[in-house]
């Protein structure tokens, strides 16, 4: 069993707590989540007009068979806890503050834990189903480059010509969502595909 660590605790949409050291599924509310994805916007705000994770998940979980669309929709979800960490930040967080990637990794993964097992998804995903949700999440990446992303912002968040080929854009254009109606297509969808008391308020 793993020992809790010292709370770390931070504020989220909604005015919720979220204890980062030891992310609780009991401590998921789908709702907040919802509303931190749509507040942040994808690449660190190099887009043409606000474009939020939120509506970056429901694309992905529509390009996705239905028993792997709830996957899909919270593939980012751990974001509304701890934010989009850019591959610049990333990177920088490595080189320049003496980060671990991996702990980078494992702390990332144990928010993710808690929000699968929230929903009553098993942790890990399979290889496969792992393999299917990064390929519709980089057609949609495909898909973001050509039609949101700002210019000069793709050598440091646009995917590579070979990236393009193997996972070529989607055969429609993305339109940016304001915040609140992203938010309300992201609860809507997550709405649709889980049981009722899986979307009860966290106590």
């Amino acid at each position: 069993m793993r020992r809790p660590h010292p709370p770390i605790r931070s504020a989220l949409a909604r005015g919720r707590m979220w204890d980062l050291a030891n992310p609780n599924p009991v401590d998921v509310d789908f709702r907040t989540i919802a509303a931190g994805l749509a507040a942040i916007c994808r690449f660190n705000g190099s887009t043409v007009l606000h474009y939020s994770v939120a509506q970056h998940s429901v694309l992905v979980a529509r390009q996705l068979p239905p028993r792997l669309r709830l996957a899909g929709l919270l593939h980012d979800a751990h974001e509304a806890m701890m934010g989009d960490i850019t591959r610049p930040m990333r990177e920088a967080l490595v080189r320049l503050a003496g980060a671990s990637a991996r702990k980078l990794a494992e702390f990332e993964m144990a928010q993710m834990e808690a929000v699968h097992r929230a929903a009553g998804l098993p942790w890990p995903l399979t290889p496969e189903d792992a393999m299917a949700v990064l390929a519709a999440d980089n057609r949609v990446l495909t898909t973001e480059w050509r039609d949101v992303m700002a210019e000069g912002a793709a050598p440091h968040y646009g995917p590579s010509r070979e990236h393009r080929k193997t996972w070529p854009a989607l055969p429609f254009t993305i339109r940016p969502q304001p915040a609140m109606q992203a938010e309300e297509s992201y609860w809507q969808e997550i709405a649709s595909l889980l049981p009722p008391h899986h979307l009860k308020p966290a106590a």
